[in-house]
Formats: structure tokens, C-alpha cells, sequence
């Protein structure tokens, strides 16, 4: 039995703060990796405790990039206090945002 074939995907881990000081390299590093079309970018954000204004302009603008490349941009392991930010941003409406990687995961598995 074969395993289930996964879209093209990439995870990526934010640092703690996602700021003016990290989304730049953050970016980059994301604009590296992905390069396929199609390409779903997973940020696993197990270790982020704090989104600046620049870290939510990051967000919508690696979303926006991904989805002209016909890609998308997930979001897992949100910690509560991020996501109360994301929801008064209305962000959590546009993001893709699960409850962990390998749900994320699981769900790419199963839309292939």
C-alpha cells in the first residue's frame, strides 16, 4: 500500500514575534522555498506569542503572493492570544488557520 500523496507544501516556523524585525527574513525565507506554483506554505505557529502590525501585513501579503502563484498560505497551532488578534483583524475570515500541523496535514493528504 502506497503511501497518501500530499500537495507540494512547505513549513515554516515563525520566531516568537512576528514583527517588523522578523517578517523581512521571514518573507524571504518563504519566497525562497516557495517557488511552485500551486504550493501551500504551512506556518507553524507553535512559538509565536505576539503579531505586530507588520507581522499581520506579512500574513496578508504572503497570502496574496501564494494565491497568484495558485498556491495557499495555512496557518496551524495558533496560540489564543494570536488569534484573538487575527479575529479583531477580521483575519481569522481570510486566513486558512488549523488546530495543528498535522491536522493541516491530514487535510492536504485527504484534498489531493
Amino acid at each position: 500500500m502506497s503511501e497518501p500523496k500530499i500537495r507540494p507544501h512547505v513549513i515554516v516556523k515563525p520566531p516568537k514575534h512576528l514583527d517588523a524585525a522578523t517578517s523581512g527574513p521571514l518573507e524571504k525565507e518563504i519566497n525562497i522555498s516557495a517557488t511552485q506554483p500551486g504550493i501551500i506554505v504551512i506556518l507553524d505557529m507553535t512559538d509565536v506569542a505576539f503579531v505586530s502590525s507588520a507581522g499581520i501585513r506579512f500574513l496578508l501579503v504572503t497570502k496574496d503572493r501564494l494565491r497568484k502563484l495558485g498556491g495557499e498560505l495555512w496557518l496551524a497551532k495558533v496560540n489564543s492570544n494570536v488569534l484573538e488578534v487575527l479575529a479583531i483583524c477580521a483575519l481569522d475570515r481570510v486566513l486558512i488557520i488549523r488546530d495543528s500541523v498535522e491536522q493541516t496535514l491530514a487535510e492536504l493528504a485527504q484534498s489531493h
